[in-house]
């Protein structure tokens, strides 16, 4: 049975409200170097479709990046970098979401397995075992085979647990959206802020995963370091990236602007000097907005 490392798939942090913009400041640098575009205030989409979401809620400002957008920063080598610009202020991860993918021959079965183990009372997040009023699942019929054996995904903890977990059959999910994977069941945990999680939980969550996570479910491997909350600091060398940089690396991986190019060509051969008339008319209504703040 194999299974990969623990990655973080999403998580939320906050900074006091008189923050908000030092901290968005820190990070615009990496929203660019992924070609990011406005959507509407509030939210960024990534070239892939992933979502970076920020608002703010009483007297403090959150930031929210989930799973696709978290994947987007790990394979270009940016979340190390995204989360050192948070420390760079006062800042606090009010949650994470804490992943492994466990490569099994029958998803269904490990499922129900799952199930079957909270129910005797064996499953727990803390000293005390889960009980049937925080065990429930959703389930249906197998879209990826001919079993007719019933998956989908057992919840383990209420959601207003600061620790609770779900595991799910991953080929399923991908099966609904019309995607074939390898067979894969998913063993997922969200932690919040008051366990004391840091982002160097964010950026390594191998410690905290297996620290929270049942052994009974997944045993912890050989190497493992022992997790403690709040554990210090999360310091890493920041890349600083001039204002041309990020002008080069918007225009290159828009693809809002890529539309718009193909939209003005679509005008004729007038088309382009019409976009460019357009642009340095905004840029100079923008000025003169500037101008008057």
């Amino acid at each position: 049975m194999s299974r990969s490392t623990a990655f973080c798939d999403g998580f939320t942090i906050t900074v006091p409200k008189d923050n908000r913009q030092d901290a968005f400041e820190s990070i615009r640098g990496v929203i660019d170097g992924l070609g990011c575009t406005l959507v509407n205030e509030g939210c960024y989409r990534s070239p892939e479709g992933a979502t970076f979401l920020y608002g703010n809620r009483g007297s403090v400002a959150w930031f929210q990046a989930k799973g696709r957008f978290v994947a987007a920063l790990r394979v270009r080598k940016l979340l190390n970098e995204f989360l050192a610009s948070f420390s760079l202020n006062p800042h606090r991860v009010s949650s994470c979401d804490l992943t492994v993918d466990e490569y099994v021959d029958f998803p269904a079965d490990r499922v129900a397995g799952v199930y079957d183990l909270a129910h005797s009372g064996q499953i727990s997040f803390s000293r005390k075992a889960l009980n049937h009023r925080q065990i429930s699942r959703v389930m249906g019929p197998t879209l990826y085979d001919d079993t007719g054996k019933d998956t989908g995904t057992v919840y383990l903890g209420l959601r207003s647990a600061e620790v609770r977990g779900r595991v799910y059959d991953k080929t399923q999910e991908r099966a609904n959206e019309g995607e074939c994977i390898g067979l894969t069941v998913r063993h997922e945990m969200t932690v919040t802020g008051k366990m004391g999680i840091t982002l160097r939980d964010v950026a390594e969550p191998e410690s905290c995963f297996y620290h929270f996570w049942p052994e009974v479910l997944l045993s912890r491997p050989s190497g493992v370091p022992d997790w403690s909350p709040t554990e210090g600091g999360y310091s890493v060398e920041r890349t600083e990236r001039l204002p041309a940089q990020r002008l080069k690396q918007r225009v290159s991986g828009s693809a809002d602007l890529g539309e718009i190019i193909a939209l003005a060509q679509s005008c004729g051969p007038e088309g382009m000097r019409m976009l460019h008339r357009l642009i340095d008319e905004r840029a100079l209504s923008e000025g003169r907005c500037l101008g008057s703040a």
